[in-house]
C-alpha cells in the first residue's frame, strides 16, 4: 500500500509539473521574444544615432570637436558602439555638471519624457560652455509623446534653432524628427519639428525628404538700450553710432530690431546706479534678445593741466567720476559729478584744482569743442597711457541666431570704415562752430625753404661728379 501511495503521489507531481510547463511555456516564449525585441531596438537605435554622428563633418571644427553625452541611459544606447565614430572626442555628463574647459559642438541626450528633458535644459543652460548652436541628437523613450508642438516650443525657448534630430519611440522603432519650414528662408522662429524618417529606413539608406532651411530674414527682435550719446540717441533724429550699426544690419539681413529704451529711474523716481547690470540681466533671463548702448568702452584719464604723463602720477589728484560708472567705488574720496559731460566741465572749469576724470575716448572726442576756452584752446589733457582698454560690445542671448551674422557684419563694417565715417559726420557739425586748437608743441613743421642748403649741396655734388667724369674721358682720349 505504501508503494502504491508513493507511485500515486509521484504521478500527481509529474502531472502538476507538466501542467505548469504547459501554462508557463507561452509566457516564456513571450518573454524571450520581448527580450530579443528590446535588444533589437537598442541595437537599431544605437546604429541610428551612430549614423547621424558619422554624417557630421568634424574636419571643419579642427581639433576642438567634443561630443557630449548627456543623461545617457546605457540600457537604451550602447556607448561602446558610438565611441567607434572617428573624429570627435567623447565626454559623458549628467544633466548637471561642473563647468569644464570643453567645446560642446554635438550633444547626444536621452530622456524618458518631456518633463525630464525640460528640467534638464533648465540645469545645463547655466553651464559656462553650454552651446545652443551645436548639433543636437535627442532621444525620448516614452511612447506617449505624439505632439511635436510642445517639443518645438521647448527647443525655441532655449535658442535651439539649428541642427536638431529628435528621436521618438514608435513601438519597436524610432522616428527621426527635424526642423522644416513651409518656405525656404523663413524666420527661424517659424520652424517646426516634423517627421523626417524612420531609423530603420535611415539605416537602410532609403531616400529621405529634403527639408527647407530657415534664416534670420523677417525675424523680429527686441534690444534693450539707454539714451547714451554718442552711442544711442533718442532726443533727436540723429542716430548714435550703435543705432546706425543696427540700422545698417537690419537693411543688410532683412531683420526687424526694435530698440527699447530702458528707464533710468525706478518706480519711486530715484536714479538707478546699476543700470548696466540690470540691462545685462534682462539678456541673461531671455527677456530681450540683446543689449546695446556703450558697453565696455575704452577708458582714459582726462585731467586739468599738463603735468602728469602716466596714471601713476595722479596720486595727488582728486577723482571726479560720473554716476553711471560701476567701478567708481574702487576710487577713494571720489566726487560724483553727474553725467559724463558734467564731469568734463568740472575738470575744465577748475584751473586751480588738481582734478581728473575717466572718460571714453569717443565721448572726449565728441565733446572736445565744448572743452575749449574763448580762443578754441583745449583746456584739458589726455594722459599718454589709458587707464584700461577693452572693446565696445553688444550683448546677445546665448545661442542667439544673430550671433554669427552680427559678428560677420561687424568685421565688414570695421574693414570699410562705415562706423568711423558716421561718427566723424556727427562730430563735424559741432567742430564747425569752433576749430579746436591743440596745445602748442615745441616742434614746428618744416617747409621747402628749410631745405635750401641741402638742395644747394646736392647740386654742387652733381656738378662735381660731372666734372670728374669729363676729366676721366679726356685722359683716356
Amino acid at each position: 500500500d505504501l508503494i502504491e501511495d508513493l507511485f500515486a503521489s509521484m504521478k500527481v507531481q509529474n502531472l502538476f509539473k507538466e501542467a505548469l510547463l504547459i501554462i508557463m511555456f507561452p509566457i516564456l516564449i513571450r518573454s524571450s521574444i520581448l527580450i530579443r525585441t528590446d535588444e533589437d531596438t537598442v541595437r537599431d537605435l544605437t546604429s541610428c544615432v551612430k549614423k547621424i554622428l558619422e554624417s557630421i563633418d568634424y574636419n571643419k571644427y579642427g581639433n576642438y570637436m567634443d561630443v557630449t553625452f548627456m543623461n545617457i541611459n546605457t540600457n537604451v544606447i550602447k556607448l561602446s558602439e558610438l565611441y567607434k565614430v572617428r573624429g570627435p572626442r567623447f565626454i559623458s555628463r549628467r544633466f548637471h555638471w561642473n563647468p569644464d574647459n570643453i567645446s560642446n559642438m554635438v550633444y547626444v541626450i536621452t530622456s524618458q519624457d518631456y518633463n525630464e528633458l525640460e528640467r534638464g535644459f533648465c540645469k545645463v543652460t547655466s553651464d559656462l560652455y553650454w552651446n545652443p548652436t551645436a548639433t543636437f541628437i535627442i532621444v525620448l523613450n516614452s511612447n506617449k509623446i505624439t505632439d511635436l508642438h510642445y517639443l518645438t516650443k521647448l527647443l525655441h525657448r532655449y535658442n535651439i534653432f539649428h541642427r536638431v534630430s529628435v528621436l521618438l519611440r514608435s513601438h519597436n522603432d524610432y522616428t527621426i524628427n527635424r526642423y522644416n519650414f513651409s518656405t525656404p528662408g523663413l524666420c527661424y522662429h517659424l520652424g517646426h519639428l516634423m517627421f523626417w524618417a524612420k531609423c530603420s529606413d535611415f539605416i537602410a539608406n532609403k531616400t529621405s525628404p529634403i527639408l527647407s532651411r530657415g534664416s534670420i530674414r523677417n525675424c523680429r527682435f527686441t534690444f534693450v538700450t539707454r539714451n547714451m550719446w554718442p552711442f544711442t540717441n533718442f532726443d533727436s533724429k540723429t542716430e548714435g553710432i550703435e543705432q546706425n550699426f543696427i540700422t545698417l544690419f537690419k537693411k543688410q539681413f532683412g531683420v526687424k530690431i526694435r530698440l527699447q529704451e530702458f528707464n533710468k529711474v525706478n518706480r519711486f523716481g530715484s536714479a538707478m546706479d546699476n543700470l548696466t547690470i540690470i540691462m545685462k540681466e534682462k539678456v541673461v533671463k531671455d527677456e530681450v534678445e540683446g543689449a546695446v548702448g556703450g558697453y565696455s568702452i575704452d577708458e582714459l584719464y582726462f585731467v586739468r593741466g599738463y603735468e602728469p604723463k602716466e596714471p601713476e602720477e595722479l596720486t595727488d589728484y582728486a577723482p571726479v567720476l560720473y554716476s553711471e560708472w560701476q567701478r567708481r567705488i574702487d576710487f577713494q574720496n571720489y566726487t560724483d559729478c553727474g553725467t559724463r559731460l558734467e564731469c568734463l566741465f568740472t575738470v575744465r572749469d577748475s584751473p586751480t584744482k588738481t582734478l581728473y576724470t575717466i572718460m571714453s575716448f569717443l565721448h572726449y572726442w565728441f565733446y572736445l569743442p565744448q572743452l575749449t576756452d574763448g580762443h578754441c584752446n583745449v583746456a584739458t589733457y589726455a594722459l599718454r597711457e589709458p587707464y584700461l582698454t577693452v572693446f565696445s560690445t553688444i550683448y546677445l542671448r546665448r545661442g542667439s541666431v544673430l550671433m554669427r551674422p552680427m559678428n560677420m557684419f561687424i568685421m565688414r563694417a570695421g574693414a570699410t570704415g562705415i562706423m568711423e565715417k558716421h561718427f566723424a559726420d556727427i562730430c563735424y557739425r559741432d567742430r564747425l562752430k569752433c576749430r579746436v586748437n591743440r596745445r602748442e608743441s615745441p616742434y614746428n613743421p618744416l617747409s621747402t625753404t628749410d631745405f635750401f642748403y641741402v638742395f644747394m649741396l646736392l647740386i654742387f655734388g652733381y656738378c662735381l661728379s660731372t666734372l670728374v667724369f669729363i676729366f676721366e674721358v679726356w685722359l683716356v682720349y
